[in-house]
This record gives C-alpha cells, structure tokens and sequence, in this order.
C-alpha cells in the first residue's frame, strides 16, 4: 500500500471515529427537569429540534439557546482538527488548529437540510430529514493528488491538505434521509439518541 493511500486510509479511519464521538456527546439529552423557579423551556417540535441539531453544526447557536445544558459546544469545530496525531504522527499547532476550525465551520456552512416526515408517539418522535451534506471524500482526494507530506513540519503539512479541501468542498448532488429518533424529557424538552447523532453526522460529511 503506497504511503498516500495509508494517509487517506488513516484520516478516515481517525476522521469517522471522531465525528461518531462528537455526534455522541453532542446529542446528549437535557437537563434534570430544573426546579420549579426555572423559566419554562421554549416549546419546539421534534421537526424543529432536529434542524437545530443541524443549525449546530452549520455554526449556529439555536441549539444552546434551546437547551442550555446540551452538551454541545463550539470545540466541535476544534475538534475536527484532533484527529492529525492518527495520520501524521503529532498534533496541530493553536494557530493551525483554529484556521481549520474556521474552515470547517464556513464549509459546513453550506450544507442543505430540510425535514420530510415526522411522526410523534407521546415522548418519543421520529424526524426524517433530507440532508445534502459535502462531498468531503472527493474533495480530500482532489486535493491529495499533488500533494506530499513533509517530513519536516507533518501537522502543517497535514492542515494545508485539509484547508485546501475544504476550500473547495461542494454539497453532494443527491440528498441523503436521515432519520432521527428524540425523547421528550421530563424538562419538555427533546433530545435525539447518540444514534440519531451518528447518522446526521455521516450524511454532514460523506
């Protein structure tokens, strides 16, 4: 195996395994149910929560000002950028750890999502979403074929491959349905299942 296709290899491998855990942690549920001084939470549909769940990942802040003891919060975007140690052997730099941040961020701003279907059964409701996420496997490829790893500064090296992609990287053609399953706690408020989360994400970046 050349040593491209085991950095591409690595990258995806570190790369699905780190978006599964965020999607995990990040569709946690809500709070205690609060004591009774708190504000009534903001009534929303299931609908309307999962697109806030997308909303997040597109840079928004509606989930948190839904949910404040969600548990996602902005280092998703820094996150994205801790799977470099798996491929190229060290971590990024501060800097080039929030230039990628930001370009994740301003890419997975142009995903496109829209609801389909939703069915609510007393506390627990399915979403079913149309998500044309980006074509983020293609644009790493595009950008690896005149790319070299350098042996001297790897996380750099490392950074401006995935800063290359991502300023490039389009939403794919065709969308993908999602479906995701939320719980309505006993705060009123809906939160979808790690499993929920793990398919959005897949679809986000395919």
């Amino acid at each position: 195996m050349s040593s491209m296709k085991k950095l591409w290899t690595s990258l995806c491998a570190a790369l699905t395994a780190l978006l599964l855990a965020l999607a995990l942690g990040g569709c946690s549920g809500g709070g205690d149910g609060g004591s009774a001084e708190d504000p009534e939470p903001e009534q929303k549909s299931p609908q309307e929560v999962a697109m806030l769940y997308v909303d997040a990942f597109r840079g928004g802040d509606g989930l948190t000002s839904y949910n404040e003891n969600s548990s996602w919060d902005g280092s998703y975007f820094e996150s994205l950028g801790n799977s470099a140690p798996e491929v190229v052997g060290e971590p990024l730099t501060s800097e080039q750890a929030a230039e990628v941040a930001t370009a994740y961020e301003r890419a997975l701003g142009q995903v496109k999502a829209e609801v389909v279907d939703e069915k609510v059964d007393g506390d627990t409701a399915t979403v079913t979403l149309a998500v044309r996420g980006l074509a983020y496997g293609d644009a790493m490829e595009s950008a690896a074929k005149d790319w070299t790893l350098d042996d001297k500064d790897p996380a750099g090296s490392y950074a401006s491959l995935v800063l290359e992609a991502l300023d490039v990287v389009k939403p794919v053609k065709k969308p993908m349905r999602v479906t995701m399953t939320l719980t309505q706690g006993g705060d009123g408020l809906w939160a979808p299942d790690g499993d929920s989360g793990a398919a959005l994400t897949r679809a986000l970046l395919r």
